[in-house]
């Protein structure tokens, strides 16, 4: 007998003897238990249900206009017009839903067009006519979050939800990421103006720098620059 026929032989019987020892009870609870031979002692795994795997919540803005139906999760219904429409995890994007709120639901169209209000921006006394708009408030929202030097989840919190559903139950409330990458997009914004108005005036430039220490340890270099614009 060659090596491979007793190698092919020992695997054989190695796998009779695993389906004599493992017998499987099925009873009421449904739970396995393993007979073991030799001295093993016998194993019987829980009874509990398996913990049920957590929801993740949709990160695309698009499902702020639509919820998906109590019944049927693989549909799901415009917020405004109501009409349905298929949003089944595979092969269903978000672009139908997104084209369909922006380009095509009427209702979606007429809360958008808002009368003008008059307001006085802070610091400044002049008064501007604005209306609403959701990518402003996105922009405002940063704003407030860079200059109080506030955590980005702020814009979770409960008590600014409640603030905004009060005094602009408009506005759509976006995600810690959403709003941190348009931080970035602004930063990017504001740092290519301050670029062009320093080269398009050469202006002097005065720098002054600082060194602290955060409360968590952390160490910063902070740049100060001081300039005199034409105005």
């Amino acid at each position: 007998m060659s090596n491979y026929s007793r190698v092919q032989d020992n695997l054989d019987c190695v796998v009779d003897d695993l389906e004599r020892e493992v017998e499987v009870n099925d009873s009421e609870n449904d739970s396995p238990t393993i007979i073991t031979s030799g001295n093993k002692r016998k194993r019987s795994s829980s009874s509990k249900p398996p913990l049920p795997r957590k929801k993740i919540a949709p990160r695309s803005a698009t499902w702020q206009h639509f919820t998906r139906l109590p019944d049927n999760d693989k549909k799901c219904k415009c917020n405004y017009c109501g009409n349905e429409f298929e949003c089944g995890s595979v092969g269903y994007g978000t672009s139908t839903l997104r084209t369909h709120y922006q380009e095509r639901c009427q209702k979606y169209k007429d809360l958008q067009k808002d009368q003008m209000t008059l307001t006085q921006d802070v610091g400044s006394d002049e008064i501007v006519a604005r209306g609403f708009s959701q990518d402003a408030c996105r922009r405002a929202t940063v704003k407030m979050i860079v200059l109080d030097e506030l955590p980005f989840s702020v814009v979770e919190n409960s008590g600014f939800k409640h603030f905004c559903s009060v005094a602009a139950p408009r506005y759509l409330l976006s995600s810690r990421r959403t709003i941190i990458r348009d931080t970035l997009d602004m930063y990017v914004e504001e740092k290519t103006k301050l670029k062009s108005l320093l080269v398009g005036n050469k202006l002097k430039v005065f720098f002054t720098t600082d060194i602290w220490t955060f409360i968590m340890t952390v160490s910063y270099m902070v740049i100060t620059t001081h300039f005199i614009d034409k105005n």
